[in-house]
């Protein structure tokens, strides 16, 4: 796999980057004089890069454009891609921002906050450097991909968007509209470093401006703002969702990973009334039964399920089963959930809202 922390070059000051603000990955980083990419990566946020493509390589050029306020990137490519950010990037680089990808050319798949949406061209979608995504490219033929990415700062964007961050939807006007963002975009990645600074403001401003009126003529549904506690929550959940297969996930690991104390993180579980460990077992349990049911995962044994769940022995997870759904996992299975005494609305699928 290739990495974009693969390169191993020296963090240089933000100076020393070269006027053209180009780089392609056809070629070795090193021979491209390409150290930029490092500071680069760690001015921002941290992020892996994989090359999908059936001869595994790479013809990705990024063009920068503004670098201040905002930077400002238009990406192209031939070849399948795909960039994600995990939480182990996260808890290691907790840079808060937001970033708007506006799809020129090409169709690309975002996976973000349990939902998986494809975004072609014209359309646009919202993530957040704190919260897991996969950007993918979709190409499949060598046309050409390409989309427009800025990096914003929080407090901006919640100007914008006072109720909400929309990351569960990508967004594209009605057809009687006509969209200035790619206008925008591309006079702020070709233009923008010879514009005076308030003008770049503005053309931000309108960008941001554009982007919230889109949303409001969508009708997206959001939420107020969550208190941060309610935020510290479902970092923990979706931080356990992730490792329920460590048989040794423990509170000080999940706390580190985000980036709480232990003693932080006992007492937010313990204003839901719950324990780490009610939690972590009730969550793999949840789990468990919804692979037991599963098309995907019917072809498991119980035992292989339960293993792959973090349970380490067969009877005790038989033992804990039976305490939670009310039956064996066997019969649980064989009556496709209907022995259970209690309802199924998440094995059914019922996914969470992560709205910021």
């Amino acid at each position: 796999m290739n990495t974009v922390s693969a390169v191993a070059a020296q963090r240089l000051p933000a100076n020393s980057l070269p006027s053209d603000r180009e780089f392609a990955w056809t070629k070795p980083f090193l021979l491209q004089h390409a150290n930029w990419i490092e500071p680069l990566k760690y001015e921002y946020y941290d992020c892996d890069i994989e090359s999908l493509a059936s001869d595994r390589k790479f013809d990705l050029v990024a063009r920068r454009g503004i670098t201040s306020p905002c930077p400002v990137t238009l990406l192209s490519s031939r070849r399948r891609y795909a960039f994600w950010r995990s939480w182990n990037h996260i808890s290691d680089n907790k840079e808060n921002l937001v970033m708007l990808r506006y799809v020129k050319s090409g169709e690309f798949s975002l996976s973000q906050c349990g939902v998986t949406m494809k975004v072609g061209p014209g359309q646009f979608a919202i993530s957040r450097s704190n919260v897991p995504f996969r950007w993918e490219s979709l190409a499949n033929d060598m046309t050409l991909s390409e989309y427009y990415s800025i990096l914003l700062p929080l407090d901006l964007v919640h100007r914008h968007f006072p109720n909400g961050i929309p990351l569960k939807n990508r967004l594209c006007t009605p057809a009687e509209w006509r969209l200035a963002m790619p206008t925008l975009f591309s006079m702020l990645s070709g233009q923008g470093r010879e514009l005076e600074r308030h003008v770049v403001d503005l053309l931000i401003e309108t960008l941001l401006t554009e982007a919230q009126c889109v949303v409001q003529g969508a009708g997206v549904p959001l939420e107020a703002r969550k208190h941060i506690s309610e935020k510290r929550h479902e970092e923990i959940l979706a931080y356990i969702s992730l490792h329920l297969a460590n048989p040794d996930i423990s509170a000080s690991a999940v706390a580190r990973g985000c980036g709480i104390s232990p003693r932080y993180l006992c007492h937010l579980l313990k204003l839901k009334g719950t324990s780490f460990s009610d939690l972590l077992w009730e969550e793999r349990l949840k789990q468990t039964g919804e692979w037991l049911l599963a098309l995907d995962t019917r072809h498991y044994t119980i035992s292989e399920i339960a293993y792959m769940n973090g349970f380490k022995t067969a009877a005790h997870f038989s033992r804990l089963f039976r305490s939670y759904w009310g039956c064996s996992p066997r019969e649980f299975r064989q009556s496709e959930g209907k022995r259970a005494t209690r309802p199924l609305g998440h094995v059914e699928g019922e996914s969470p809202r992560y709205l910021c």
